[in-house]
């Protein structure tokens, strides 16, 4: 993945931070009221996530046959 040149410090610090804040009752409660169920990924699996996922969509639409 990459980062855009954050220094890895800088991206644990938002990893960590992001896991405290998603893990707050009023935040979870936040999203539950929209419908929304969340989970934490840190960059790196987000990463590895993402690019699944792209891949995945990837080859799906090159063989949808769409106009």
């Amino acid at each position: 993945m990459t980062t855009g040149g954050t220094p890895a410090p800088i991206i644990s610090r938002l990893d960590s931070e992001i896991a405290k804040a998603l893990a707050l009752p009023q935040v979870h409660d936040a999203f539950a009221k929209q419908g929304v169920d969340i989970f934490y990924l840190d960059s790196k699996q987000l990463g590895k996530f993402l690019h699944e996922e792209a891949a995945r969509f990837s080859s799906l639409l090159a063989h949808a046959r769409l106009r």
